[in-house]
């Protein structure tokens, strides 16, 4: 989930989210996996990540052509979704008197994507297999 979030914000090499990589999947396309065939090993041998993947500890690599599987991850651009000052009124919290996230942390101007990461991890044989799907707002 990481390296697909590191992927997302631009800070791994060679990697941004590009909907023409096999692995970035936009909110309408008819390619990405259905959600019954995430466990299915079948769904994952195209699928290629760009970038370096994290290295973990009993997990074997997945590159395009491998025999055996590993970590891998899936991107789909969900939706977009506006910010808290887009439509230019001064939007004043009730509970901290802060406005437009001028206290610290809170809020952007600008608009930003949601996007739908979904991981998969599996052992070497293949057998044990973990899928995660988080939520991603950047």
């Amino acid at each position: 989930l990481r390296d697909a979030e590191n992927c997302i914000t631009g800070t791994t090499a060679g990697c941004t989210f590009d909907a023409t990589n096999d692995a970035h999947f936009n909110e309408a396309d008819a390619a990405f996996p259905a959600h019954n065939t995430l466990f299915n090993a079948a769904t994952w041998v195209a699928i290629d990540p760009p970038g370096n993947p994290t290295d973990l500890e009993g997990i074997p690599s997945k590159k395009k052509g491998d025999a055996t599987d590993g970590a891998n991850y899936i991107i789909r651009k969900a939706s977009t979704v506006a910010g808290e000052g887009d439509d230019g009124v001064a939007k004043t919290n009730a509970l901290t008197g802060c406005s437009n996230g001028d206290c610290g942390g809170g809020g952007d101007a600008s608009s930003q994507a949601i996007y739908e990461i979904t991981a998969r991890g599996a052992g070497a044989s293949g057998a044990g297999q973990s899928v995660l799907r988080v939520y991603y707002r950047y």
